[in-house]
């Protein structure tokens, strides 16, 4: 049922016959109102193109849908992400005899964990498809510092801060030049990459 509207009842004749206090009462009472009219019919035009916005949306999200079949194996094969791994200790054997622990088939070879005096470092690179990451030997920190200097030009690198970590660390960026040698050798063969050798000197040819 459509709400009674009591400043209706007031004709425009019957306005002239009002004093000025409450002729201008009703008339900004109007104003506001017709105001508020045109604001909620601008607001149901806004929801009705909104609908239509959301549908062709949803259309448009169905169509991305139906196109990533074409390039889904494409991300698989190309996209990586890099990180930083640090090998601290090195691993001796026992001259013991292998003992066999309990629940296992095959012997397990008792081993000694020994602190480096220079810890290792690798690159280790993880493609978006399930498969073990490839880890690029980079040398202990002076090795690396020791190419870096050379490959800038820059005895920075020589001094002890952890710049050479970050440099290394900005390979997983989109845009950095080791970020696009990495791609490349991937898009040439994402099944072999595992295969490539890379080292420091890929990366940071002198």
């Amino acid at each position: 049922m459509r709400k009674f509207e009591y400043s209706d009842w007031i004709t425009d004749e019957r306005l002239l016959k009002l004093n000025k206090k409450d002729r201008d009462d009703l008339l900004s009472y109007k104003k506001v109102r017709g105001r508020i009219t045109v604001k909620k019919r601008k607001i149901e035009r806004q929801k009705n193109n909104l609908k239509l916005e959301k549908e062709l949306l949803t259309d448009l999200e169905d169509d991305l849908r139906s196109l990533y079949g074409d390039v889904g194996g494409l991300f698989d094969n190309l996209y990586f992400s890099v990180s930083l791994i640090g090998n601290k200790y090195r691993y001796i054997k026992r001259k013991t005899k292998p003992v066999r622990i309990k629940g296992t088939t095959k012997p397990f070879q008792l081993t000694d964990k020994v602190l480096k005096k220079h810890p290792t470092y690798f690159l280790s690179v993880t493609l978006k498809k399930p498969r073990p990451p490839k880890n690029i030997y980079l040398g202990n920190e002076m090795k690396i510092r020791n190419h870096l200097s050379k490959y800038y030009k820059d005895d920075k690198w020589l001094k002890n801060t952890t710049n050479w970590k970050r440099e290394l660390l900005n390979t997983s960026h989109k845009g950095n030049d080791r970020h696009d040698i990495l791609f490349d050798l991937i898009q040439k063969s994402p099944s072999n990459f595992r295969k490539i050798k890379i080292t420091l000197d890929t990366l940071y040819p002198l």
